[in-house]
């Protein structure tokens, strides 16, 4: 299956499920320039992302392995084409804003879905 292939059907899929499919922000911060004797000025940048939250937890799918996660991470799936998500990047979900714990790349390269879990 080829990258634009596995794209189409994110997109469709994302599509198709309707109101499952929340509208997010993506919220990526990262530091301007540095003027020495100043505090560094931060530069926030939003993304609109669509949300699918499953309801696994970090703990009901095996990926702690000594330590129990309090409090217990909530996991999801993000369709984005505009930016990879990375850990701590805040999504803003409705008004609540939680930070970015894991995050991988689910779709074999193709820059669209990404699994993540945040608190």
């Amino acid at each position: 299956m080829s990258l634009t292939a596995i794209r189409n059907s994110v997109r469709s899929l994302f599509d198709e499920i309707g109101e499952l499919a929340v509208t997010a922000i993506l919220r990526r911060k990262a530091n301007d320039s540095y003027v020495p004797g100043s505090a560094p000025a931060v530069v926030v940048t939003d993304y609109s992302v669509r949300l699918l939250t499953m309801d696994l937890t970090a703990r009901e799918s095996r990926n702690e392995t000594d330590r129990i996660l309090e409090p217990v991470l909530q996991h999801a799936l993000i369709e984005s084409e505009e930016i990879a998500p990375r850990v701590d990047d805040d999504l803003v979900i409705a008004d609540t804003v939680v930070t970015l714990q894991q995050v991988a790349a689910a779709d074999l390269g193709a820059g669209i879905l990404y699994e993540v879990f945040y608190q």
